[in-house]
């Protein structure tokens, strides 16, 4: 479930999201739709845990955004709607810096997950 509590994001003096609130309970499809500069994506990013929210608080699968921000982005997934992958860094640099910005732990546990995952996937 990801329900979202008065979620408010400013930037300066100019508000992207001001007091929304939501619910998407499990099975359930749920679009955000609006026109360019409507806050969608600033959303997108709150749930994400990669912006602070100036007002409120989101929970995903009960976790809160603010207070258990790693459990909550494990809970996630986001493709973004244009891929931003560092041309010089080979799969596995790649995968253990996005674990890093996850706040993933380093170590032999991380190291075989990641070395399993890029084997998988053919791009190691």
């Amino acid at each position: 479930m990801i329900e979202a509590i008065g979620l408010k994001k400013m930037f300066s003096e100019f508000t992207a999201v001001d007091n929304l609130s939501f619910q998407v309970n499990p099975g359930e499809i749920y679009g955000l739709l609006g026109p360019n500069g409507s806050g969608k994506s600033t959303t997108m990013r709150m749930l994400l845990g990669l912006l602070k929210p100036t007002e409120g608080t989101a929970k995903v699968m009960g976790f809160d955004i603010r207070n258990e921000v790693v459990e909550a982005k494990r809970m996630m997934g986001y493709v973004p709607e244009e891929p931003v992958l560092p041309e010089r860094l080979t799969g596995w640099e790649y995968a253990n810096y996005v674990s890093d910005i996850w706040r993933i732990p380093r170590g032999a546990e991380r190291e075989e997950e990641l070395d399993e995952l890029l084997t998988l996937l053919d791009i190691k």
